[in-house]
């Protein structure tokens, strides 16, 4: 037995099930779900400030490359350019959802 079918059939031995793909999908969806909102914003946070940071990071070498006329300067520059409209984009989406979803717990009271 591999280490993979291992960490896959050990939960499921004493229950004597052979783990399928819906077994696992559906114990992924309730360990998902089990973690919390909590996590996952944290998470989503973390991942937000590692954009915003490499986007900044490259527009700021791209300015300086493109001051020092340096070889790739326009490249970074489109890279942070497009690093930085995906997060002002994920933002404007993010407060559109949070809208709904204040209306829609305004609409059930």
């Amino acid at each position: 037995m591999d280490g993979l079918s291992v960490l896959i059939e050990g939960p499921f031995n004493f229950l004597g099930v052979t783990p399928d793909i819906n077994h696992i999908c559906t114990i992924s969806v309730y360990v998902i779900f089990k973690i919390g909102h909590r996590f996952m914003k944290t998470y989503m946070t973390v991942l937000r400030a590692i954009l915003m940071l490499i986007s900044i990071s490259s527009l700021a070498l791209g300015v300086l490359f493109s001051y020092q006329h340096w070889d790739g300067s326009d490249n970074l520059l489109w890279i942070g350019l497009l690093l930085f409209m995906i997060m002002v984009g994920d933002h404007y989406f993010n407060k559109r959802v949070h809208i709904r979803r204040k209306e829609d717990l305004s609409d059930r009271d």
